[in-house]
Order: structure tokens, then C-alpha cells, then sequence
């Protein structure tokens, strides 16, 4: 499941959205998603990212066409959990599957965690 941060503005700036999805098949919408399921759920403190890393230069990343920066404090892990540092995270980022935790302010996900998925992306950019 994919929870993440609404771009819709007449959503509002703190709604968020949880969506079933998988990515387009297509080439020419390789920036959209087609969702098996979308439901609205109440402001969460907390917003969970998971999905293809597009970009990556550190300390900043970007799922789903979501920006994503990591603070000096944000804790960095390998797909086992096992703690890992910034350098080792961000070392062939792109193109692979990754997970965000952290506060959204309406353009940016300030992670407080970021994790290495379980393997490479699935062939389509955020």
C-alpha cells in the first residue's frame, strides 16, 4: 500500500490519501498510476512513502513525484533493517525501490527514516 501526500489542490495542503496501485503499463504515461483503490483518510502527524526512487542527489530523493529530504538526524536503513549510513543509502539510489517516513509541509517530505527496498524498481519512474 502506498500512502502518500495529496498534489491536488482542492484537496487541501494536509490531506492525504491512501492508494492500491500499480504502476502504468504504458511508456507514454510513465508518471502516472493506475489505482485499483483510493480513500481518504484523516491528517496524519506522520506520512509513509514507499515506491521507485526517480532522483537522488543527498540529501534529497524523490518518490513519486514527491520531494523527499533527509535532515541530519534522519536514520537511514538497508531492506533487512539493519541501520545504514546516508552515503551507503544514497550509493545507485535511483531506479530502486525505497521507503520514506517523515513530516509533510505540502511540497516537501522531511523524512525522519528512509529504508532500501526489497529490490530494483519496476521498470517505470515515479
Amino acid at each position: 500500500m502506498i500512502v502518500a501526500p495529496t498534489r491536488a489542490a482542492r484537496a487541501g495542503v494536509s490531506t492525504c490519501f491512501s492508494a492500491t496501485a500499480l504502476p502504468a503499463r504504458s511508456q507514454l504515461v510513465r508518471a502516472r498510476l493506475a489505482a485499483a483503490r483510493l480513500e481518504r483518510r484523516d491528517t496524519q502527524a506522520n506520512v509513509l512513502l514507499a515506491g521507485v526512487v526517480r532522483t537522488a542527489v543527498p540529501p534529497a530523493l524523490t518518490i513519486l513525484a514527491v520531494n523527499i529530504a533527509a535532515t541530519p538526524t534522519t536514520q537511514f536503513h538497508d531492506s533487512s533493517g539493519a541501520a545504514i549510513p546516508a552515503a551507503a543509502f544514497f550509493g545507485g539510489l535511483a531506479g530502486r525501490a525505497a521507503v520514506a517516513l517523515g513530516s509533510w509541509d505540502g511540497t516537501t517530505l522531511t523524512a525522519s527514516s528512509a529504508a532500501l527496498g526489497d529490490g530494483a524498481g519496476e521498470g517505470g519512474d515515479d
